[in-house]
Formats: C-alpha cells, sequence, structure tokens
C-alpha cells in the first residue's frame, strides 16, 4: 500500500493499517535535536532514518499578507524582543527558544477600527501573493526543517505523488485561535462580551477567506485532509464556554465543513491543545470529525475518547511523550496502550505533541521500532 492508501484505509475504516506520521520528530525542540546529535544522531533526514509517512502540508499562507517585517525592538545576553511576522511583540530566550512559551508583550488589533485596518491590509490579499511568501507558512514546504520546495515545484510534485496532502490552515484557520493571535487571549475572552461585533466580523472574514484560499488549492492540488487551528484549552478546560462559543461560531464552521464536504474532501480535523473535550460535540455538529493532538497531560485519553464516541471521532496523536521518555518496558506499556486503536482503524498514531528533550535518542529510536513492528 501505498501511504495515501494506508491513510485512507486507516480513516475510512476500511483497510485499518499503520499510517505513521511522527509529528514528535518532525517537531522535536532545537534543545531535543541537540542533546540527540550528542547521543548518536548523525543530523539525517528522519524520513531516511525511519518508515514514517509523509503528510505533505499544502504550502499557501491563510494568515496575514503581506506579512508583518520581522524586527528586534530590544536584546541582551538572554533574550530577544522582537515583533514577528504576525504583529506581535514577544520576548523570548535565545537559546532553545521553541523549548519556552514566550511572553506576548503586545497584539496588533485592539478594537474594532484596528481590526478594520488589519483585515484591509492583511486578510483581502489576492492567492498568487499568499503563495509567494511565509516562512513555512507561505510559499515553502519544510521537511524536517531542511527542505525548501516552491510552490510550481510542489504543485507539478503532486501529480506523482503517492503521499497524502493535509492542508492544515496553521495558526489562522479558526475562529478563536486566530482572534487570540490579534488580540491576546484575555482581550479575545472579553471581546466576545465587550466587542461582539468585531468577533463576527472577525469570524465571517475567517469564513470566507477560508473558503475562498481553499478553493484556489483545490483548482491546483488534490487535499485528502483539512485542519482547522485552534488552540483554546488549557488543562483545565476550553478557554471560553461551549455555549458561548457555539453561539458565535458554529454557523462559521458549518459554512466552511459544507463547502469542504461539497469539494470531496471528507476527513476534518481540528487541532486545539490542552482539554477541548467539552467543545467534541459542537465541532461534530458542524462537520469536523477529527481531532488532533490528544493531549494527554491534560486528560485526554484516545482509548476513552473511542469508547464515547465511536467511530464518528477520527484520532490523531494520544501518544503520552512522557512515557516515551521513561524506561523500555514503560515504552512498549504506552504502545500496547494504544494498539487497540491501532487495529480498529480511524486512528493515526504520534505524540500528543513536539519531542521534548527528556526523550533520548535511543529512547525515540526504540519507540519507533517498536510501533512498526505492529505493521
Amino acid at each position: 500500500m501505498t501511504a495515501k492508501e494506508r491513510l485512507h484505509g486507516t480513516l475510512s475504516y476500511t483497510r485499518p493499517t499503520l499510517f505513521h506520521h511522527e509529528i514528535g520528530l518532525l517537531w522535536a525542540w532545537d534543545e531535543t535535536l541537540k542533546n540527540w546529535k550528542n547521543q548518536g544522531y548523525n543530523g539525517e533526514d528522519f524520513y531516511n532514518i525511519f518508515p514514517i509517512d509523509k503528510l505533505e502540508k499544502v504550502p499557501v499562507n491563510y494568515g496575514p499578507s503581506p506579512e508583518f517585517k520581522k524586527e528586534i525592538i530590544a536584546e541582551d545576553s538572554l533574550n530577544i524582543t522582537y515583533i514577528n511576522t504576525d504583529g506581535t511583540v514577544l520576548r523570548e530566550p535565545k537559546e532553545n527558544s521553541n523549548s519556552y512559551m514566550p511572553q506576548f508583550l503586545s497584539y496588533p488589533v485592539t478594537d474594532l477600527a484596528s481590526y478594520r485596518k488589519f483585515r484591509r491590509e492583511r486578510f483581502m490579499t489576492p492567492f498568487a501573493r499568499r503563495i509567494m511568501e511565509g516562512e513555512g507558512a507561505g510559499h515553502t514546504v519544510f521537511e524536517s526543517g531542511q527542505k525548501k520546495i516552491l510552490w510550481k515545484k510542489w504543485i507539478a510534485s503532486r501529480k506523482e505523488s503517492s503521499d497524502p496532502c493535509f492542508c492544515f490552515t496553521a495558526r489562522w484557520g479558526g475562529f478563536f485561535g486566530p482572534l487570540r493571535s490579534l488580540l491576546g487571549v484575555e482581550n479575545a475572552c472579553l471581546a466576545f462580551y465587550d466587542q461582539p461585533e468585531l468577533v463576527e466580523e472577525f469570524m465571517e472574514e475567517r469564513a470566507c477567506s477560508m473558503i475562498r484560499i481553499t478553493e484556489k488549492v483545490l483548482a491546483a492540488a488534490e487535499i485528502d485532509m483539512f485542519g482547522f487551528w485552534e488552540d483554546m484549552a488549557g488543562k483545565n478546560g476550553p478557554l471560553i464556554s461551549p455555549e458561548l462559543f457555539g453561539q458565535f461560531a458554529s454557523k462559521y464552521y458549518r459554512r466552511v465543513c459544507d463547502f469542504l464536504f461539497s469539494r470531496g474532501i471528507k476527513y476534518i480535523f481540528i487541532d486545539s491543545d490542552g482539554d477541548a473535550r467539552k467543545l467534541l460535540p459542537l465541532w461534530l455538529d458542524c462537520g469536523i470529525n477529527g481531532f488532533f493532538p490528544c493531549e494527554v497531560c491534560a486528560g485526554v485519553d484516545v482509548i476513552s475518547l473511542r469508547r464515547e464516541y465511536g467511530k464518528q471521532l477520527l484520532l490523531f496523536g494520544g501518544v503520552d511523550k512522557r512515557e516515551i521518555a521513561k524506561s523500555k518496558n514503560d515504552i512498549i506499556n504506552e504502545i500496547k496502550r494504544i494498539t487497540p486503536l491501532i487495529e480498529e482503524g480511524g486512528y493515526l498514531p504520534c505524540f500528543d505533541h513536539s519531542a521534548h528533550a527528556d526523550i533520548s535518542w535511543d529512547n525515540m529510536r526504540f519507540y519507533m521500532e517498536m510501533l512498526h513492528k505492529i505493521r
């Protein structure tokens, strides 16, 4: 079977097998990679080392376009303060910055007037511009942080590819996560009460843009999966109530999902870290049928989700990365825990987020070897 056949056989439950796109490897922290190189990893592309499947991401920018120019505001021996490509002012460590959450100091939108200005200048952008820019989100596809493929070459390569394609909207394909990126968490939560007109206009624009951009993508390439991005939960649950979010966002989810289904896209995933379980009934009702990354340390267990929702909810992630940092016996037990789902189908196993620095290279190799014995 090709990777594409394995993906569809698994997600449709018709021929379940191990489709393994391991984000733990592909999103590993810089600190982790440094440790692994000291422990024997030679820096080679992970696709050449392990039998993992490619899940190619559509190289188009769903976010601000033109992007803001990255500009350093201040720095000292330990930290750097800068404006990122979204227009947010951040402070983060100079070393191993992706091992930590940065400090978010200010945001590009504060009220309806500043949002409308942002929308006019950064969202209402022709598609041609959206495939010409973006470090990782725009005109290039990154594989293991190394290989870059331009849009036209990528489109040409898709005609011959047996790898599936994931249209993942990154940090701008949702109705709370992107609002958070523009206003900040607290201001985004308060806006549902204090600035509902801003929230409605924002969600309307995001739905229209997702449909407009994706329609252009579909004219050039076939898509196997689509992914919303929300990141709207913490360990104790969603950042706003499901009732409030549903009141504002449900109609826009349905509009985008109806469009995707009408274009033949069967598998629609939503990405939210934390414990977003209270939002799952809302998302399922709107047409979303997949959930990712199923973060174990927030209490999200893929076995329990399958018992509760059956085959109507597809699952992606759910491997407890903390267990992979322990003994080999713990790794085996973690793989045994998820094996029934792999055998049943509707589940794509991988880490519930990036490989952290406590995971040794030896443990990572052992995990990959044991998991692939299932295949």
